[in-house]
């Protein structure tokens, strides 16, 4: 891993931990949340805390397996945690891009609103 770029492991640090903090920001951005944490205080993960679903959707009572099935249905790998609230865990690597959480998050946005 520390041979993808040409700063070694320090260079792939950094690029996880920006990458991180620009996804969990679309994604906050998207589902209209605020940060828990300061940028600095994160490394090559964020969680994001989720709003409330409305009631009926995908996501109301969120259930982590069931919300997972049906964004892993649309192509979408994710992971979240739902106690003691519903969290959406960002786990960012040298492949990850912002687009593939911005895809996430708009998947997510539609389990919280009807699904």
């Amino acid at each position: 891993m520390g041979a993808l770029l040409p700063g070694g492991w320090p260079a792939l640090m950094a690029h996880n931990h920006a990458t991180a903090i620009a996804c969990r920001n679309v994604v906050q951005d998207i589902l209209g949340v605020g940060s828990a944490a300061p940028d600095k205080m994160l490394g090559s993960m964020a969680a994001v805390a989720l709003p409330k679903a409305r009631a009926g959707s995908v996501a109301d009572n969120f259930d982590r397996d069931r919300v997972t099935t049906w964004i892993r249905e649309r192509g979408i790998e994710s992971w979240f945690h739902n106690e003691p609230l519903p969290l959406l865990r960002i786990s960012a690597q040298i492949y990850n891009d912002t687009e593939q959480y911005r895809r996430l998050a708009m998947l997510l946005k539609e389990a919280l609103n009807g699904g």
